[in-house]
């Protein structure tokens, strides 16, 4: 599982470079899948598509789903889950997240890559396995 809370999806802190190496580094270590990455987000951050550049130019595949749709999602179709929370509210992507994290805990556990980029606009919100991310200034 790989958390972040660095602004990787604003263009303009031209975070490129980290976009690219955690591309790699999930999907290195990441078991088998019928699919590449599974995206979860309402918006791209910013208007930018750092994370879903840094996939393509890796020559891997995505497809993009929205936080309502992790509900009953087969994780293990995916070799990466990213939840690309850049540039949102938790009120845009919970409670479907929170009702999610047993099963993105039961994911992480079989085997699978959590990628949560998190640079939230305030607020804060659970983490899988006990943690929580907060926004700070």
């Amino acid at each position: 599982m790989v958390v972040s809370g660095l602004t990787i999806g604003y263009q303009p802190n031209n975070f490129t470079t980290i976009a690219n190496n955690t591309v790699n580094y999930t999907f290195a270590n990441s078991g088998t899948g019928t699919n590449d990455f599974a995206i979860f987000e309402t918006h791209d951050p910013w208007g930018n598509t750092v994370v879903k550049t840094a996939i393509t130019n890796a020559a891997h595949t995505f497809a993009v789903f929205t936080p309502t749709q992790l509900a009953g999602f087969n994780f293990n179709d995916y070799r990466v889950v990213v939840l690309n929370w850049d540039d949102h509210i938790p009120s845009e992507f919970d409670p479907p997240y929170a009702a999610a994290i047993p099963a993105l805990q039961n994911y992480v556990n079989s085997g699978g890559v959590l990628w949560i980029q998190g640079s939230i606009q305030g607020f804060s919100y659970a983490l899988p396995f006990g943690g929580t991310a907060a926004y700070h200034r």
